[in-house]
């Protein structure tokens, strides 16, 4: 008799997670993190019915990126980007005026990092929550777990050195 196991989205991604070395959920403790994670290997084809419904847009029709950054800012009970436009909520780069700046190398968990779309308009880009760094061939790599990248939410690495802007969350006067 064969024997079938199922697994839920979320202990596929510890799986793949601990596969590929990448870190477990376990290892953070951000409120941003640990509701982030939970969507890793969301497919915005497969799990479409879902990502709209927390996203609050069709992930299929919408680049849900900075979509998915406010429902988790919203889920782990902050404002998000539309506080300051709602306009431009939407758009990765609105968050270049969200919050505090931060440096580079202040970075901790659950800050934000916006990057530029490669071949993109300017207006264009992509934003993600830091996770941690790490070096590789002599540069510094940043590990984020964001929406959309690849039609999917997943922890990505970029080169540190790419990133447009580095925020993290202040409260409202």
């Amino acid at each position: 008799m064969n024997k079938i196991t199922f697994f839920t989205i979320g202990a596929l991604a510890q799986i793949t997670s601990a596969c590929a070395g990448l870190p477990s959920a376990s290892e953070y403790t951000h409120p941003f993190i640990a509701n982030s994670y939970m969507y890793i290997g969301y497919n915005e084809k497969t799990h479409r019915k879902e990502l709209k419904e927390f996203l609050n847009v069709d992930p299929v029709i919408t680049p849900w990126c900075a979509a998915f950054m406010n429902a988790v800012l919203i889920k782990s009970g902050y404002w998000g980007s539309e506080v300051m436009d709602p306009e431009t909520s939407l758009l990765a780069r609105s968050f270049l005026e969200y919050g505090e700046q931060v440096l580079p190398n202040d970075l901790t968990q659950g800050d934000i990092i916006v990057f530029p779309r490669q071949d993109g308009e300017e207006w264009q880009g992509h934003v993600g929550f830091f996770l941690e760094k790490r070096q590789r061939y002599g540069e510094t790599y940043v590990l984020i777990i964001s929406g959309n990248d690849n039609d999917q939410v997943t922890i990505g690495e970029k080169p540190l050195s790419t990133a447009i802007g580095f925020r993290r969350f202040t409260v409202l006067d």
